[in-house]
């Protein structure tokens, strides 16, 4: 005679680990995607035309300033950030800049120094 009983644990640990799994996975991101205005890891979108003439006003006004602007990152305390949702480009200290990108409220558009 055959009995299945054993089998009902096993089959339980197997589905409460196999969930487990997935709630540890979810909790750590694995799932995350991309989004059409950026990916989690903080990749900026393709500036909109209205963006791409704030960085352009605002690197005119730093050249004006002494400074050289350029998109590599420099040792610097002037960084060129949009927050996410606006067009605007401000001026951010290179501290400032640190806590607005950890807090992902945006995206760096250049570096003058």
């Amino acid at each position: 005679m055959v009995t299945t009983t054993p089998l009902v644990p096993a089959r339980v640990v197997r589905a409460l680990s196999a969930s487990l799994a997935v709630v540890v996975m979810a909790a750590l991101g694995a799932f995350d995607r991309p989004s059409s205005t950026g990916d989690q890891a903080g990749t900026a979108p393709e500036p909109t035309a209205a963006v791409r003439g704030a960085i352009h006003d605002e690197i005119v006004r730093q050249q004006a300033a002494g400074r050289t602007c350029g998109d590599e990152p420099a040792l610097t305390d002037t960084v060129l950030y949009q927050y996410t949702g606006s067009t605007r480009i401000v001026v951010l200290t290179f501290d400032e800049t640190i806590r607005q990108t950890a807090a992902r409220t945006g995206w760096v558009r250049g570096y003058c120094s």
